[in-house]
C-alpha cells in the first residue's frame, strides 16, 4: 500500500511541476507598414453617434523605427516635408508629436503583420457646439 501512495505522490508532484510555455513577444512595430484602410467616426457632444465615412489615404507606406513615424508615396519619395516625425511608446500608447502639436495613438491590433490604431480628436467650434471624431487606421506589412 505504501508503494502505491509514494507513486501517487511522486506522480502528483511531477504533474504539478510542468513547465509552462513563455508567452509568444510582441511583433515589432518597426518596420514598413501599408494604409489598408481609413474611417472617421463622429460623436456629437452628448456622445450620441452621429456617422461614419471610410477617409482617402494618400498611397503609399508609414515606415516606424524605434522613435520615427515616416510618410513615402508609392514613388518611394518622403512626404510631408521629407522629415520624419518622433513618437514615443508608453505600453500601447504611441504619442507622435506633429512638430508642435501631439497625437496620441492606440494601438488595438499588432501582430506580424497587421497593425490597428486609433485617434481620438474632440472639437470646440466657436459656436460652442462640440464633437469628437474616431479615427481607425489599418496597415499591414
Amino acid at each position: 500500500m505504501k508503494y502505491y501512495y509514494a507513486a501517487g505522490l511522486l506522480l502528483g508532484l511531477t504533474a504539478c511541476n510542468k513547465d509552462t510555455p513563455a508567452p509568444a513577444p510582441e511583433p515589432a512595430l518597426a518596420g514598413s507598414w501599408r494604409m489598408n484602410s481609413y474611417k472617421e467616426s463622429l460623436y456629437d457632444g452628448n456622445g450620441q453617434f452621429v456617422w461614419e465615412q471610410a477617409l482617402p489615404w494618400p498611397s503609399g507606406y508609414v515606415v516606424l523605427t524605434d522613435n520615427t513615424w515616416q510618410h513615402f508615396g508609392d514613388d518611394d519619395v518622403p512626404s510631408q516635408s521629407g522629415l520624419p516625425f518622433t513618437y514615443t511608446r508608453t505600453g500601447s500608447t504611441l504619442r507622435l508629436m506633429l512638430g508642435n502639436d501631439q497625437r496620441e495613438y492606440s494601438i488595438l491590433k499588432l501582430t506580424e503583420h497587421e497593425l490597428e490604431l486609433k485617434y481620438v480628436l474632440g472639437r470646440i467650434y466657436p459656436s460652442g457646439q462640440r464633437n469628437t471624431s474616431v479615427y481607425i487606421e489599418t496597415y499591414a506589412r
